[in-house]
Parts: C-alpha cells; sequence; structure tokens
C-alpha cells in the first residue's frame, strides 16, 4: 500500500510518489539504508538544524520519485531509502566541500564517480539482490542526489549572501 507502484499512481494513489522512499523490500535492505542515514547524519550533518532535517526529508522522497517517473519509466515498483540517503550525502558533502575543500571535495569526487559508474554498462544493478530481495535502482540514486546537490548550492549561496550583509 505504501510502495512507489506506477500503476497505482496512475490510478489516483499519489501518495505512493512520497511513502515509496519509506518501505524495504527486506529487513538489510532497512538495515543498510538505516546505517547509511546514521552514518551521514552523525559525519556530515550533526550540525544541520531540526527544520533543515524536515525540509530534506519532505523533499527528497517527492525527487526520487519524479526521478523514477520520467528518467526510468520502465521501473513499475520501487521501495526503499537509498536514493533519499543519496540526497543527503551529496547536501552534506556540498556542503563540506564549501567550508572545508580538502577534506570533502576527494569524497565527493569519489561518490560523484560511483554515481555516473552506477549509469554504465558495466554497472550490475543485481549485486546486492541476495541481500535486499530486488535490483539497485540507479536513477532513484540519481535523482536524490541531483535535489541534494541544488539543495546545497542554494543553501551556501543563502549562508554567504547573510555574511556578506
Amino acid at each position: 500500500m505504501l510502495a512507489y507502484d506506477r500503476q497505482a499512481m496512475l490510478a489516483g494513489q499519489w501518495w505512493r510518489a512520497y511513502t515509496g522512499s519509506w518501505v524495504h523490500y527486506t529487513f538489510w535492505h532497512l538495515a543498510m539504508n538505516a546505517l547509511a542515514l546514521l552514518l551521514i547524519a552523525q559525519i556530515l550533518l550533526a550540525d544541520l538544524i531540526w527544520w533543515h532535517w524536515l525540509l530534506l526529508l519532505a523533499l527528497l522522497p517527492w525527487a526520487v520519485s519524479l526521478g523514477l517517473w520520467y528518467g526510468q519509466p520502465q521501473c513499475r515498483i520501487y521501495a526503499g531509502f537509498s536514493g533519499v540517503v543519496e540526497g543527503l550525502l551529496f547536501f552534506g558533502l556540498w556542503r563540506g566541500c564549501w567550508h572545508e575543500r580538502r577534506l570533502y571535495l576527494p569524497a565527493l569526487l569519489f561518490f560523484s564517480a560511483r554515481l555516473v559508474y552506477e549509469h554504465t554498462p558495466a554497472y550490475d544493478p543485481d549485486y546486492l539482490h541476495r541481500w535486499i530481495g530486488v535490483a539497485v535502482a540507479p536513477m532513484a540514486h540519481l535523482a536524490g542526489a541531483a535535489l541534494g546537490t541544488a539543495l546545497a548550492l542554494i543553501s551556501v549561496a543563502r549562508d554567504k549572501l547573510s555574511h556578506q550583509r
């Protein structure tokens, strides 16, 4: 009832565009996403105020679904938090890069290269199938990363403008 399901969404169950990021296929799928979220929260986003968290967690699931809807229309069903996690990762890395480039830029380049690799023929989206019960959805990662990057750049620009006043 909550997974992103293209047919159900076409039939009017639009909430699935948001809730699909919050449900998982298996316990290990949930555990992997939860661990990634905890690491990102502690390492990259520990200074984030509560309403920024709320904004990110409100917007990123929609971006993931829009990315799947338009960028991968053959994707019929999706569930998982990895697209949101990717958005949080890129949000944190871009913000960190702005303040401490030498530390964050190598990580940003590494994760950007991984994101590009996920969209090449050499990438096997089934490599985690045994653990999560489904193929990885690279388009969800790309959509999350794109919005995370955009929001980070807006955040940094806003911070720079407020410091100039």
